[in-house]
């Protein structure tokens, strides 16, 4: 887990400082394209790797429990994580445009963004 939540902000550096460098050497359009591409050839990759757990042990359990959702702290588990996740990602995304509000480049935004990914790392 510590590996994937150093990936997580190690992700978050890079991203931002390539995704401003090619929003200003080829466009927006093709800045999307490019992530698509690559979100989708890293996904199709990973996908290619997954096993099903429950066939390879023999498990006879369910791998989720819908009753879970009648038991209240597990509602409110959840609540918290889809909570705290949203306001992470309106903070990651939207920080560059608020740093240019405040009269710094957009280059500048993207190091914002890059050093508040940092502190995930």
């Amino acid at each position: 887990m510590a590996l994937t939540t150093a990936g997580s902000g190690t992700g978050g550096l890079i991203y931002s400082l390539t995704v401003h460098r090619m929003i200003d050497s080829l466009g927006v359009s093709w800045s999307f394209r490019i992530l698509a591409f690559v979100s989708f050839g890293v996904n199709g990759l990973s996908a290619l790797f997954l096993k099903d757990r429950n066939h390879a042990v023999g498990s006879i359990h369910k791998g989720f429990h819908v009753e879970l959702f009648k038991r209240p702290e597990f509602c409110l588990f959840l609540a918290w994580g889809f909570f705290s996740q949203f306001g992470f990602g309106i903070t990651i995304f939207s920080m560059s445009d608020f740093v240019q509000t405040m009269g710094l480049t957009s280059q500048q935004g993207s190091i914002a963004n890059a050093i508040f990914n940092c502190l995930f790392l």
